[in-house]
């Protein structure tokens, strides 16, 4: 599986990966990280996921062009609006947001958050809207046809 990097995606800087992690307070799953490290966010070359019916139209990276297509700013947007333990990772055609889990237990899972489901109220402990997608980053490529 390929990702097409347009011309001005920035390669990561390992340290601002690190920068990332401690001020957010988490740790990122090691098949996530080792994707943002070759690619940095991107287009899949394959973009559909059939058992879910999504066609996946970015993941994120980490740079300052683009604001939507940028995770630090979707990581702030998101905020108290998808369930705690979860970060944004990408974004399909609809423009559902795929969430990627942090929490112990569950770690590296992905799920895709329906934005028109979304409680305004108390989003950070709402899953009503959240379709099960994957057990991890490496799976949901895999899946990617």
């Amino acid at each position: 599986m390929e990702f097409i990097k347009p011309k001005y995606l920035n390669d990561l800087n390992v340290s601002d990966l690190q920068d990332f992690e401690q001020e957010n307070q988490i740790s990122l799953p090691k098949d996530y990280v080792d994707f943002l490290k070759k690619y940095n966010g991107g287009k899949p070359s394959l973009d559909f996921i059939k058992k879910n019916d999504i066609h996946v139209k970015w993941i994120y990276g980490m740079y300052d062009e683009y604001i939507w297509q940028n995770l630090f700013w979707t990581l702030d947007n998101y905020q108290n609006r998808i369930p705690d333990w979860y970060m944004p990772i990408g974004v399909d055609i609809a423009d559902n947001i795929l969430i990627q889990s942090l929490y112990p237990d569950n770690k590296g899972l992905i799920a895709l958050w329906h934005h028109d489901g979304e409680n305004i109220s108390s989003g950070s402990d709402y899953y009503e809207n959240c379709t099960f997608v994957s057990d991890s980053f490496s799976d949901f490529v895999n899946m990617l046809s």
